[in-house]
Order: C-alpha cells, then sequence, then structure tokens
C-alpha cells in the first residue's frame, strides 16, 4: 500500500492528533464528516509555499546544483501561486493581500539563506515519508519529515521549517510532539544506531525578520509518553468523543464554525 492510499485510511498524523486534542468537533468536520471549510486561511497558505520552497532549496543542494536567491524568490512565488490557486475561498487578515504575502515571503527567503550557518551538513532526504506500526495502536502514524542531514560525525539531523509570528519558548519546543514524532519515526525507520538531533527552523515573519533555530534531543520517556497520547487519541476517535473546545483561541476564525454554530444549537443534537 502506497502512502498516499494510506492517507485515505484510519492513521493518525501530527496535523490529526494536534487537530483532535485542539477541539474534538473541529477533528470530526474536517477528518469524519469531511466538510468543506469556510475558506483556507492564509497563514496556511503561506506555511505551505514556504515548506515547498524550502524542500526546492534543499533538494537542488542534495543534486550539488545550488540555487541562488532570486531564483527561490521566483520559487516562492510560484509555489504561493499554486498554493492559493488550490483553495477555493483565501481568506486575507486585516493588512494582508496576495501581494503583501508573496513580498513577505521573498524576504523571508532571503533571511533564511542569509542566516543559515553554513554547517558541514550533507543532505540525505527532503520531504521523506514515513509510517510507524506502533504498540496497541490498531492503525498506522503516517508523516513526513521535512529535511534529513548528517554531520561529519554521522548525527543525523532532523528539521521542521516552520513560520511564526510568536517565538517558540524552550518549553514549547521541549514538548513540541512533532520533534518526537519525527525522531521516533527516524529511530525506527532506519537511524537506530546513530545519534539523533532535531532541529526547528522558525522564519520569523516580525517587523525584522530573522531565522530562529532550536536544537532538541528526545529520551526513550519522551517517546513512550508521546505512543499513550497517541494510543489515548486514537481511543477518543474511535469511541466517537468529539468534545468541542469553545475556549480554543482559534475559534472565532475557525473555518468550520457555521457548522459548529448549527451542531451546538440544533436542539435534537443537544438532547441525551
Amino acid at each position: 500500500m502506497t502512502f498516499q492510499q494510506l492517507r485515505d485510511r484510519p492513521h493518525l498524523s501530527v496535523s490529526s492528533v494536534r487537530e483532535y486534542l485542539d477541539c474534538g468537533l473541529r477533528y470530526k468536520f474536517s477528518r469524519i464528516d469531511k466538510l468543506q471549510p469556510e475558506y483556507t486561511a492564509d497563514v496556511l497558505v503561506f506555511g505551505r509555499a514556504i515548506h515547498k520552497t524550502l524542500e526546492q532549496y534543499y533538494n537542488a543542494k542534495l543534486e550539488g546544483e545550488p540555487i541562488s536567491c532570486n531564483d527561490l524568490q521566483v520559487v516562492f512565488e510560484l509555489m504561493f501561486q499554486q498554493a492559493a490557486d488550490a483553495c477555493s475561498i483565501v481568506r486575507y487578515r486585516d493588512g494582508s493581500s496576495y501581494t503583501t504575502l508573496v513580498d513577505q515571503g521573498k524576504t523571508l527567503i532571503a533571511t533564511y539563506l542569509d542566516e543559515i550557518p553554513d554547517a558541514a551538513f550533507t543532505v540525505l532526504a527532503t520531504e521523506q515519508p514515513f509510517i510507524l506500526e506502533l504498540e496497541d495502536l490498531p492503525v498506522p502514524v503516517i508523516g513526513i519529515i521535512d529535511l534529513v542531514e548528517e554531520d561529519d560525525d554521522g548525527t543525523v539531523v532532523i528539521t521542521e521549517f516552520k513560520t511564526s509570528a510568536r517565538k517558540y519558548t524552550r518549553e514549547e519546543v521541549e514538548r513540541h510532539h512533532q520533534l518526537t514524532l519525527y525522531g521516533l519515526a527516524a529511530r525506527r525507520t532506519g537511524f537506530a544506531d546513530r545519534r539523533i538531533i532535531l532541529r526547528i527552523d522558525c522564519l520569523m515573519k516580525t517587523k525584522t525578520p530573522r531565522l530562529d533555530q532550536f536544537y532538541a534531543i528526545r529520551t526513550d520517556q519522551d517517546e513512550q509518553r508521546l505512543i499513550r497520547l497517541l494510543q489515548e487519541v486514537w481511543r477518543g476517535i474511535s469511541q466517537g468523543i468529539f468534545i468541542p473546545n469553545l475556549t480554543n483561541w482559534k475559534c472565532p476564525t475557525c473555518e468550520y464554525k457555521h457548522y459548529c454554530d448549527e451542531y451546538l444549537t440544533t436542539k435534537e443534537r443537544r438532547s441525551p
């Protein structure tokens, strides 16, 4: 079975787990009912375009054909256009537009190339898919690692690309489920005998753009905590437990809000 075929069957992923924990009802609308969202937020389109652009950058590095900043900025504009065109409606925040986000993306790409350390890392893979069969979990856990590199000592470096307007704290990095899962996947799919370091490359969408890098490692205990979390999330999903989180900061601008309002105010659905 191919990776794409697995996506169409019951499974867990970082995004689905995060969505379920953020709001069970949103997970139901999106993943179970497969309802059409009202719109796609501009930050999602922007993030997808940045990911695809950096993938092109590291693919070029992997092939020994470095790409210039100007060419990579052209790639970003194309990736942003494709990501936006793939959405039925893109909702732009106040002060943002297609043009301003393209300009911002080009600036961030230049910032990345200017600030990324000139480390002697060798690119092993980009957009590396994985499939994990974990104990006491009846469905696979799937995902795609943005970047896999190694240093001169043979240490494997797993990197996740992010964009943010708010700085990550050290506590957030240490509790970052995505990093833990990617480290677990790397260890169980070919790198069990290698030292593994995890990294976040976060392009900051601040007034003065910058690149923040965070390094982390994970212990066996960290991985066991994650596995237990995945087990509990799947137990809730399989039992049809989809609790709405009306205090989530994302709630007022949720792209499924009209479905939520209808669901929560229909008398039949509120009855025991």
